[in-house]
């Protein structure tokens, strides 16, 4: 099975066959797509130890759901769009909770509240603004890479840009990677407020 390369259609019939095919898929799916989706969950003010919750939720989901898959776009993109969806309950959650539990008596509680915690906010904007920098300069000095960077973040499939670029699948895949490596010097400084 380590010769095989393991396209989108394989990963698809080892998650739907179980045992030992699906842990295979499912850790290679998490090696392939942790970074990125980290990142995503990172900009978007998640923090850190929520964001490996989110991802775990994300990968049962991915299991739970594979027979949903349609195949209208690449599984990479299939399994941002359920993070996307788990992030979104993750916050519903958050405030349904908190705004039920809410008593206008006990407002001191408010202030322990993750999402209002002090150093939580601190760490999160810091984090947060070194990105936003990072971004910032790379699209002034690199705009057509960003362009193509926030098409795939924002869930575009390699296929479809490649489509926009003219490009075969392999050569847009290239592209993206020449960008992305392009962009690390920008934000990996950044790495440093996910440090404990």
């Amino acid at each position: 099975m380590k010769n095989i390369k393991l396209t989108d259609e394989i990963l698809i019939s080892y998650i739907k066959e179980g045992g030992e095919k699906r842990e295979l898929a499912i850790s290679t799916l998490y090696r392939q797509l942790y970074s990125s989706l980290k990142a995503y969950l990172i900009i978007q003010g998640c923090p850190s130890y929520q964001a490996e919750e989110c991802l775990q939720d994300t990968f049962i989901k991915v299991i739970r759901k594979i027979d949903q898959f349609r195949g209208d776009s690449s599984l990479n993109t299939w399994v941002h769009s359920i993070m996307q969806n788990t992030w979104r309950d993750h916050l519903r959650n958050a405030y349904e909770s908190k705004r039920s539990d809410f008593d206008a008596h006990k407002y001191e509680q408010i202030e322990e509240d993750f999402w209002l915690r002090p150093d939580a906010i601190v760490e999160s904007d810091g984090l947060r603004n070194c990105v936003y920098e990072g971004l910032q300069t790379f699209q002034k000095q690199e705009a057509e890479h960003m362009s193509w960077i926030l098409r795939l973040v924002n869930g575009a499939s390699i296929a479809e840009l490649a489509q926009d670029a003219g490009r075969s699948v392999g050569a847009m895949r290239e592209y993206l990677s020449q960008c992305r490596k392009k962009l690390r010097p920008f934000i990996h400084h950044c790495l440093s407020f996910l440090e404990p």
